[in-house]
């Protein structure tokens, strides 16, 4: 699901999380959350929350996303 930035820059995790990478380049190079911010907007970049049952929870930065349904295949007996 696709989430505002107002939402991704206000979440303390988030911010957290981009303080201990920023010296690593990630997501990008920025000197602060506001440059970051602005990049990613004028980058087109969007925020997608990922939530599973099966625990894979996070969030990704993509300029574009799909989702695509897999049908299992009927075994045989």
């Amino acid at each position: 699901m696709s989430m505002s930035w107002n939402t991704f820059f206000r979440n303390e995790e988030n911010l957290e999380l981009l303080s201990k990478t920023k010296n690593y380049g990630w997501p990008m190079m920025y000197e602060d959350a506001a440059q970051l911010e602005q990049n990613l907007k004028q980058s087109q970049y969007k925020y997608i929350v990922i939530l599973s049952s099966y625990g894979l929870n996070g969030w990704i930065l993509a300029k574009d996303w799909e989702i695509q349904v897999k049908k299992r295949e009927e075994q045989k007996v």
